[in-house]
């Protein structure tokens, strides 16, 4: 029901536009029959008809422009291109301003909540305990929240003192296949994103593979992901590097000796493309602060190589739509 004085500023023949004073009622079935209402029928696009002191009005129910979005979920596809398009006739403190509204706006599109499916994770990867275990068990609480898992075998997560370069380690027996554990350093400042890290081996293994072989370098379904991740700047730069004996990082330029090479080449492994792109994967979906440290800290090092271990959130945003897609698939979101 509209019920307004005809001489009010917002009532107009072709529809509600500015100072629009209009209010939603959530009414139940209960509420309808006992005002005496019925539902209209009448959706988006659709033309509507009143009639006030003897005269009829007809509205075409679509919102005046600037009206044609929820606050906070407009479209920010358009919404950056509008700041784009201004940006180089902004002042320096508006550009500045600018500048990190596009920021924001990439991370809220690249935090798209998904909703998890299947069997939960934890149930395959039992709760560390003890005084370190803290940031352990908030990851697999982070991974319940945004996605299950199919048939996984049940294994420890080991929290190991400080040891040498390696700083998490997914075992598993080579000649037999099946999963032994995981292996985390407990005292890294961002050992949570570590072991988002190792958990994507295993989910390689063991969800995407059969346990025997790891599904990335057998699972057809990861075809249209390993499409994207090669067309990223950061994976043909590190395969220019090895052609080219120069690797071109966030960090600077870094001539290559041929341990680095080699450490180049382990970086371009299937599974090792595939566990950081999980870690990432994971962050920007759960939108999780403490994992977000983690990635910020490799996307920001002054190490060429560790700069060259994530993607920028931007290249990356292609890719998280193929895992979206491939997680669907499996049925681990939905």
């Amino acid at each position: 029901n509209l019920t307004v004085e005809t001489d009010e500023s917002y009532c107009v023949p072709v529809g509600v536009a500015h100072n629009c004073s209009c209010r939603y009622i959530s009414l139940s079935e209960r509420d309808l029959e006992d005002q005496g209402l019925t539902i209209s029928g009448l959706r988006r696009g659709d033309l509507a008809t009143t009639t006030i002191d003897g005269q009829t009005y007809e509205a075409l129910l679509e919102p005046a422009e600037g009206f044609d979005y929820t606050p906070g979920l407009s479209n920010a596809i358009d919404r950056r291109a509008k700041l784009e398009n201004i940006l180089d006739r902004a002042t320096p403190t508006l550009r500045s301003q600018i500048e990190a509204e596009l920021d924001r706006i990439d991370q809220e599109r690249l935090a798209l909540r998904v909703t998890p499916q299947g069997t939960p994770v934890r149930q395959a990867l039992p709760a560390p305990k003890g005084p370190n275990a803290k940031p352990f068990n908030h990851v697999l609480e982070v991974i319940d929240q945004v996605h299950g898992d199919g048939s996984l075998p049940k294994i420890p997560t080991v929290l190991v003192p400080p040891k040498g370069s390696k700083r998490g380690r997914y075992s598993y027996d080579p000649t037999k296949g099946g999963a032994i554990s995981i292996e985390v350093q407990h005292s890294l400042a961002k050992s949570g994103f570590v072991y988002a890290h190792e958990i994507g081996h295993f989910l390689d293994h063991h969800g995407l593979g059969d346990g025997r072989s790891f599904g990335t370098r057998t699972n057809p379904q990861m075809a249209e992901f390993f499409q994207a991740i090669e067309a990223t700047p950061l994976v043909q730069g590190l395969r220019d590097a090895l052609q080219t004996g120069t690797l071109n990082s966030r960090a600077g330029d870094r001539n290559l000796s041929q341990g680095s090479k080699d450490y180049i080449d382990y970086l371009l492994l299937p599974e090792e493309i595939w566990a950081r792109s999980y870690s990432q994967w994971l962050t920007l979906r759960s939108g999780d602060g403490e994992l977000a440290k983690g990635l910020r800290e490799a996307q920001g090092s002054t190490n060429a190589y560790t700069a060259s271990m994530q993607w920028d959130d931007k290249e990356f945003a292609p890719v998280a739509a193929t895992i979206d897609d491939l997680f669907k698939t499996l049925g681990w979101i939905r």
